[in-house]
């Protein structure tokens, strides 16, 4: 999902850690799968989000469904 919006919007992970204001290590480990968004704070969430121009709840959505 992150990985889709990210190269949707022709973004560097590099630049999306400038412009959030997230460091780039954990932009990484996102973008990895080595850090789970679900795990990560709620700023986090919501300066990608803000960034990458959709809704907190598109982000999430995937591991919400898990719950259910």
């Amino acid at each position: 999902m992150i990985k889709d919006l990210i190269k949707k919007k022709g973004m560097s992970l590099y630049r999306l850690s400038k412009n959030s204001g997230i460091p780039y290590t954990t932009i990484n480990d996102i973008y990895h799968s080595r850090t789970n968004l679900k795990n990560c704070a709620a700023e986090t969430v919501y300066r990608l989000a803000r960034q990458l121009n959709v809704p907190m709840e598109e982000l999430l959505e995937p591991y919400l469904s898990e719950r259910n």
